[in-house]
Protein backbone atom coordinates (compact mmCIF):
# COMPACT_ATOMS: atom_id res chain seq x y z
CA UNK A 1 0.00 0.00 0.00
CA UNK A 2 1.40 3.45 -1.06
CA UNK A 3 1.84 5.42 1.89
CA UNK A 4 1.12 8.58 0.09
CA UNK A 5 -2.66 7.63 -0.51
CA UNK A 6 -3.05 7.54 3.63
CA UNK A 7 -3.88 11.27 4.14
CA UNK A 8 -6.86 11.40 6.95
CA UNK A 9 -6.28 11.08 10.27
CA UNK A 10 -8.80 8.49 11.85
CA UNK A 11 -9.24 7.56 15.66
CA UNK A 12 -10.08 4.29 16.69
CA UNK A 13 -12.58 3.64 19.71
CA UNK A 14 -13.97 1.29 22.23
CA UNK A 15 -17.28 1.43 23.63
CA UNK A 16 -16.86 1.19 27.27
CA UNK A 17 -19.87 -0.13 29.49
CA UNK A 18 -19.42 -0.04 33.21
CA UNK A 19 -20.53 1.42 36.85
CA UNK A 20 -18.89 4.33 39.15
CA UNK A 21 -18.04 4.28 42.41
CA UNK A 22 -21.30 5.27 43.04
CA UNK A 23 -23.14 2.33 40.79
CA UNK A 24 -24.21 4.90 37.99
CA UNK A 25 -24.03 3.45 34.56
CA UNK A 26 -21.76 4.65 32.29
CA UNK A 27 -21.36 4.37 28.72
CA UNK A 28 -18.86 5.92 26.75
CA UNK A 29 -16.16 6.13 24.17
CA UNK A 30 -12.24 5.53 24.91
CA UNK A 31 -9.40 6.09 21.95
CA UNK A 32 -7.43 3.61 21.16
CA UNK A 33 -5.28 4.77 18.84
CA UNK A 34 -4.82 7.53 15.85
CA UNK A 35 -3.78 6.05 12.68
CA UNK A 36 -3.33 7.20 8.66
CA UNK A 37 -5.95 6.45 6.54
CA UNK A 38 -7.87 6.94 3.44
CA UNK A 39 -11.15 8.09 3.49
CA UNK A 40 -13.33 7.97 0.15
CA UNK A 41 -17.15 8.54 0.32
CA UNK A 42 -19.48 5.92 -1.67
CA UNK A 43 -23.11 7.18 -1.37
CA UNK A 44 -25.58 9.72 0.23
CA UNK A 45 -28.78 9.39 1.11
CA UNK A 46 -31.54 10.98 3.49
CA UNK A 47 -34.45 9.26 5.52
CA UNK A 48 -37.70 9.98 7.11
CA UNK A 49 -37.84 7.57 9.76
CA UNK A 50 -39.41 7.71 13.83
CA UNK A 51 -40.96 11.82 12.78
CA UNK A 52 -37.25 12.55 12.01
CA UNK A 53 -34.55 13.18 9.17
CA UNK A 54 -31.50 11.42 9.02
CA UNK A 55 -28.46 12.13 6.21
CA UNK A 56 -26.75 8.79 5.92
CA UNK A 57 -23.05 8.46 4.40
CA UNK A 58 -21.61 5.43 3.36
CA UNK A 59 -17.59 5.67 3.15
CA UNK A 60 -14.98 3.31 2.63
CA UNK A 61 -11.99 3.57 4.80
CA UNK A 62 -8.57 1.86 4.30
CA UNK A 63 -6.09 1.71 6.90
CA UNK A 64 -2.88 -0.59 7.30
CA UNK A 65 -3.64 -3.97 8.80
CA UNK A 66 -4.31 -4.14 12.64
CA UNK A 67 -5.42 -6.97 14.31
CA UNK A 68 -7.53 -5.63 16.87
CA UNK A 69 -10.48 -3.57 14.26
CA UNK A 70 -13.84 -5.12 14.72
CA UNK A 71 -17.46 -3.41 14.17
CA UNK A 72 -17.98 -3.20 17.31
CA UNK A 73 -15.50 -0.01 17.38
CA UNK A 74 -15.94 3.48 15.64
CA UNK A 75 -14.11 5.85 13.66
CA UNK A 76 -13.44 9.31 14.62
CA UNK A 77 -13.40 11.30 11.49
CA UNK A 78 -12.89 14.86 10.84
CA UNK A 79 -15.33 15.47 14.38
CA UNK A 80 -17.72 12.94 12.39
CA UNK A 81 -18.38 9.56 13.98
CA UNK A 82 -18.28 6.36 11.53
CA UNK A 83 -19.80 3.33 12.22
CA UNK A 84 -17.55 0.29 11.24
CA UNK A 85 -20.54 -1.94 9.46
CA UNK A 86 -17.72 -4.84 7.90
CA UNK A 87 -14.09 -5.21 8.52
CA UNK A 88 -12.36 -6.39 4.82
CA UNK A 89 -8.80 -8.02 4.86
CA UNK A 90 -8.07 -8.48 1.52
CA UNK A 91 -6.19 -11.77 0.42
CA UNK A 92 -5.88 -12.41 3.42
CA UNK A 93 -2.10 -11.34 3.61
CA UNK A 94 -2.55 -8.85 6.63
CA UNK A 95 -1.37 -5.63 4.92
CA UNK A 96 -4.25 -3.44 4.36
CA UNK A 97 -7.71 -3.56 6.30
CA UNK A 98 -10.83 -1.97 4.08
CA UNK A 99 -13.94 -1.05 6.32
CA UNK A 100 -17.28 -0.24 5.06
CA UNK A 101 -18.58 2.45 7.68
CA UNK A 102 -22.06 4.97 7.63
CA UNK A 103 -22.39 8.45 8.74
CA UNK A 104 -25.93 8.47 10.43
CA UNK A 105 -26.55 12.28 11.84
CA UNK A 106 -29.91 13.98 12.11
CA UNK A 107 -30.22 16.85 9.75
CA UNK A 108 -31.05 20.32 11.28
CA UNK A 109 -34.06 22.17 9.69
CA UNK A 110 -34.66 24.81 12.30
CA UNK A 111 -36.18 25.32 15.34
CA UNK A 112 -40.11 24.18 13.31
CA UNK A 113 -40.41 22.38 10.55
CA UNK A 114 -43.71 20.94 8.71
CA UNK A 115 -42.92 18.22 6.32
CA UNK A 116 -45.93 17.26 3.69
CA UNK A 117 -46.04 13.60 4.63
CA UNK A 118 -47.39 14.88 8.09
CA UNK A 119 -50.10 16.81 6.24
CA UNK A 120 -53.85 15.93 6.47
CA UNK A 121 -54.65 14.09 3.59
CA UNK A 122 -58.20 16.19 2.72
CA UNK A 123 -56.20 19.52 2.62
CA UNK A 124 -55.15 20.34 -0.84
CA UNK A 125 -52.04 22.03 -1.67
CA UNK A 126 -53.61 25.59 -3.09
CA UNK A 127 -55.33 26.19 -0.35
CA UNK A 128 -53.09 25.77 3.06
CA UNK A 129 -55.00 25.63 6.11
CA UNK A 130 -52.73 26.13 9.35
CA UNK A 131 -55.06 23.50 11.09
CA UNK A 132 -53.79 20.62 8.51
CA UNK A 133 -50.16 20.98 9.10
CA UNK A 134 -48.54 19.68 12.28
CA UNK A 135 -46.04 21.01 13.38
CA UNK A 136 -43.31 19.27 15.71
CA UNK A 137 -40.16 20.82 17.38
CA UNK A 138 -37.25 19.26 16.54
CA UNK A 139 -34.22 18.14 19.16
CA UNK A 140 -30.78 18.71 17.81
CA UNK A 141 -28.34 18.01 20.15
Amino acid sequence: MRAGLLRHRVTLQNNLIGANNYGEALDYWQDITTVWARVSPNAGRELFSAQQFYHEVSQTVTLRYRPNVTPSLRLVFDGRYLEILSVINPDERNRELILACRERKRRYLGRYFAHPMMQNRRAKRDDYKPSAVRVTQRYVP
